[in-house]
């Protein structure tokens, strides 16, 4: 294995040393891709189980870490293909909250017609209607979205099902069809 950059991050135990998450997100991907690591994942056409769990660490990290790509590749050097590196690199999109949302973006990327593409964490203002037949205006951000042929999708995770968020996605539903939004809500099921 080839000697890996080490940071120590704790100042009071400077003997403790880790590498950095560059390396140690190469080393989780090598893991992954080789199988020796899995989760449960659903079928996407034309990806392996192991490129889509692979592209869920990738996206999980751009949440949480601020590793650009560059660090990546350079510390996947003799641990993954530049081949492989380079095709997860068309797939990755650190907007994915879940490694569920990232399933949805994979599932869907190429149905889009020509011209067309689709953005992660699209900002949408809309008119909520209100009681007494006011209205009041809102923010939503569909996990993944068109604007141009203003289509948004939804993963709808487990507290979509508690009471009150049915209802109020329902109602949410309604007010963004009614500003001309086509609009798909995905559960885990």
């Amino acid at each position: 294995d080839l000697e890996r950059d080490t940071i120590a991050p704790d100042p009071l135990c400077p003997q403790m040393r880790v590498v950095t998450a560059p390396v140690a997100l190469a080393q989780c991907l090598r893991s992954v891709l080789s199988g020796k690591h899995g989760w449960p994942v659903v079928e996407v056409d034309g990806l392996t189980d192991r490129q889509v769990r692979a592209v869920q660490l990738i996206d999980a990290f751009a949440q949480c870490s601020t590793v650009t790509w560059n660090q990546l590749e350079d510390a996947a050097t003799g641990l993954i293909s530049r081949r492989e590196l380079r095709r997860l690199s068309r797939l990755v999109a650190a907007g994915a909250e879940s490694p569920r949302e990232t399933e949805l973006r994979l599932m869907v990327r190429d149905l889009l017609p020509a011209g067309h593409r689709g953005e992660t964490q699209v900002e949408v203002g809309y008119r909520e209607e209100t009681s007494w037949r006011g209205t009041r205006d809102r923010t939503t951000f569909f996990d993944i979205g068109c604007r141009s042929l203003r289509i948004g999708l939804y993963y709808d995770g487990k507290h979509h099902d508690e009471e009150g968020q049915v209802e109020k996605d329902f109602e949410q539903l309604q007010d963004l069809t009614d500003g001309e939004w086509i609009v798909v809500r995905v559960n885990r099921t």
